[in-house]
Formats: structure tokens, sequence, C-alpha cells
């Protein structure tokens, strides 16, 4: 697509994409299929704000927004998440692998001088190289651009936000002397996890370049807030919100990780065996100029060991459940995975809601809120039914869900094992980090933690 004629979205809502994209080809138009966000972007001297056919909402947009939209669209392909090809026990497995039966998973077991080692057979079937639980989005847009519902990327990120928790820096725009809001337009709307930024890595208060809500409404503020500097860098350059958020979708895996263990125990009990292992985590990222560690390898295993999580403790909660008449299911991994973030955040002290939002989050908390979590927490994610009685949660109440013994350790390989993908929104290359389980590299990969 050129940049010299306007571009357009084209916004499929119950219209048949297949009729919309036959409707473009005879139009002439140049245009790009974006069928994970359900939406083209056409390049056309015409204006197509009027509709292509019921069920098509068209409006003007930008060669900015069709980058940026065109990133989230090409990672949720990647990730498989809008017709992944899902199997009854949650799990996915990569095309040409044969269903996953009940087998051998890998294993994380504790060693008497180190740490514990990864140890895996022949028969542990490789599941899909990784299952996206974040997308994570800096975008540098200031105030230049208000909300609004005709925004192709608020679109693609509503979109992206019903398959996956959905992370936005909050923007670098510093406070208004007025108390007026500062946020990014797209790090408003409710089904995003905006992020401002700390000065401390123990919190501290709220950076002085971080962007706000409204002074006058405690709700318009960022979700949450997290340490602003970079990993890799203490340099001042090396500092923002949009180093705040990827510490937020780490907490997200960190979740993913712990909450697709539960399930595993909950559907190897529901089957009454054992399951196959879970798959690989991944983190989406839309940014611009990336360079060094986002492009390093992750560690490659064939599908995460079972571990983090205290199999015996979570049963003991299902049993409960069933005898209370409930029913054990996950509506929705990835507001699970939100919720589970939000809810690791704590207080900033001295700071208002349209600062800080729900608080700070770290490492560190998000691993002792996973330590902390009961079988009433599990029953809230997992249940539905009637009421419990009173006796039924106080017994959940005393259930603790995880493995503090192997909870730290399964998190580092959760994460060191984690696949990245990311869009540079700037140029649109692609960072390919694909690697093949059959690689010389991938079987003589030391089998350590």
């Amino acid at each position: 697509m050129t940049d010299e004629a306007r571009p357009y979205a084209v916004i499929v809502e119950s219209a048949d994409p297949a009729e919309v994209r036959e409707a473009l080809d005879a139009s002439g138009a140049d245009f790009a299929a974006l069928p994970s966000i359900g939406a083209f972007a056409v390049i056309s001297d015409e204006d197509l704000r009027c509709s292509l056919a019921p069920g098509v909402r068209t409006f003007a947009t930008r060669h900015d927004h069709v980058r940026v939209a065109t990133g989230i669209d090409r990672i949720l392909e990647a990730g498989k998440v809008v017709a992944a090809d899902e199997r009854p026990n949650g799990l996915y497995v990569d095309d040409g692998w044969p269903s996953p039966t009940p087998c051998a998973h890998p294993s994380l077991r504790p060693t008497d001088t180190g740490p514990p080692r990864i140890e895996w057979g022949p028969e542990v079937l490789p599941t899909q190289t990784g299952r996206l639980v974040a997308l994570n989005l800096s975008l540098a847009t200031g105030r230049k651009y208000r909300y609004t519902a005709d925004d192709l990327v608020n679109h693609a990120i509503k979109r992206a936000s019903a398959y996956v928790p959905v992370v936005a820096a909050a923007g670098n725009n510093f406070r208004d002397e007025r108390g007026r809001e500062t946020m990014s337009a797209w790090a408003e709307p409710d089904w995003v996890i905006s992020v401002g930024a700390t000065d401390r890595p123990d919190g501290g208060r709220v950076a002085n370049y971080s962007a706000v809500g409204s002074r006058a409404d405690d709700e318009s503020g960022p979700t949450v807030v997290a340490y602003g500097q970079s990993r890799l860098s203490s340099s001042r350059r090396w500092r923002g919100t949009s180093f705040a958020a990827p510490r937020v979708a780490t907490a997200c895996a960190c979740a993913a990780g712990f909450l697709l263990n539960v399930l595993h125990v909950v559907q190897s009990y529901a089957a009454g065996e054992r399951l196959n292992g879970i798959p690989l985590l991944a983190i989406g990222l839309v940014d611009r100029g990336f360079s060094g560690p986002l492009e390093s390898r992750s560690r490659q295993l064939p599908s995460l060991p079972i571990a983090g999580v205290d199999a015996n403790q979570v049963s003991g909660a299902i049993d409960i459940l069933a005898q209370a008449g409930r029913t054990l299911t996950l509506k929705s991994l990835a507001a699970a995975i939100q919720s589970l973030v939000i809810r690791s955040a704590l207080p900033l002290a001295n700071h208002r809601g349209y600062e800080a939002g729900e608080g700070f989050v770290s490492d560190d908390g998000i691993r002792a809120h996973l330590e902390s979590l009961t079988g009433l927490d599990m029953a809230r994610m997992f249940s539905e039914g009637p009421d419990l009685p009173a006796q039924s949660e106080e017994a959940l109440e005393r259930i603790r869900l995880a493995d503090r013994t192997l909870l730290g350790d399964a998190i580092e390989v959760w994460l060191t094992s984690a696949r990245r993908w990311g869009v540079d929104r700037s140029s649109g290359r692609e960072i390919d980090l694909t690697w093949s389980l059959d690689s010389p590299a991938a079987k003589q990969l030391p089998r350590s933690a």
C-alpha cells in the first residue's frame, strides 16, 4: 500500500468478510485485509465513507494508525488467538502434531545442589509455540488524538482485548497545570490496562512525566502504575511509561502461567487422568525502534512443566465446589489474567486514583498475590452455580492454591521460555523469533531451570 492516497478503515461488523473483500476487489482500490481484527485498510482516491454493504462501517483514517492496527493484527494472527485449533483439554497444539492424549509432560524437579531441573522425554508432545497472554502497546500519541469509536487503532485494541489482556503505556505527557487529563487517548478505554510510571523500583511516587487523569475524576487515570526505568539501563533517557508497561505485561505472563496450571488440574480432574503439558507463553509488543533483548531467543521447551500450583489443594477445592453444586469453567482467560494483575497492585501512598489508578504492580507483588490465592478465589474465577454455604466458603478460604516451594522457580521458567513477538509501528518490521523444536539447538538445550 502506498502513502499517496487517503487511507480508509473498513470495519466488518455483521457482514460477510468474503463479500466485503469481493466488493473491494471489484472497486480496484488498494487494500490490505486485517482478518484478526475484522477490518480492511483501504487506500483510495475516492471517499469511501459511504457503506460498502450492510453491516460495514467505513471512516477515514491515517497511515500511522494503519501501521499500528496492522501490527496488532499480525500479533493476534501469530498467537492464533482468534481462530485457534483448541483441543478438548483447552491446550493448543501446533498444526501437524497429533491430537494430545494423556501423556508425560516436562517436570520441574528440585535438586540438592542448585536450582531445579527441567526434565522431559520423547513422549512429551510439543504444544503451540506460544499462547499469547499479553499485548503490550507503546504508541506515544500525546494528546493530539482524542478518543473516538471511529478510530482504527481503538477498534483493533477493543477487538484484541476480547482474546488477550491489552497493556498500554499511559504516555509521557506530564501533568496539566489546570488538572486536566493528559492520558494517551488509546490508553483511556475500560478494556485496556493503562500503565503510568513511578520513579522508584519499590513504587515511591508517580514520576513527574507520567500522564495522569483529570483531577476532578479519580477514575480517569491509569489503571495501574509500574517502575518506569528500563531493565537494561539506568540512563534518564531510558525511562517512561513505555518501560513501565512491559513490567505489567510480565505480570500478566506470571498470572497466565499460574491460571493455566490451575486449569490443567481442573481439566485433568474432570477427565480422570492427567493431560499433557501447558503451552509456552507469548507476549506481543507494538512499539518502535526495537533492539537487543527483544530479539534474544526464548528457552526452547516442548511445553511448560506442571509446577507452581499445589494439585492436591486445587483438587480439594474442586471437591468442595462439586459438593456445593458448582460447575467448573473459565469463561475468559484474558479477563482472569487482567483481574489477577490489577488485584496484585499495592496502593501508592499519598496518591489519588487519577494519578496511580489501583496502585503499583511489580514482580514481587504479583508473586505475593499468587501465593495468597485461596480456594475461594478459585471459586470466583472458575465456578458458577448456587451461592456457597458458609461452611464451604470457610473450607475454601483455608486452601492455598500455590506451591510456594516451586512457585518462584516456575515463574522463572514461564518468563524465560516466553516468546516475544514484536512489530515496529514506524517501519512495520516484524521481529521473527520462530524456532523449531526439531532444531539441533533445541535438542542440545541443557535441561535446567
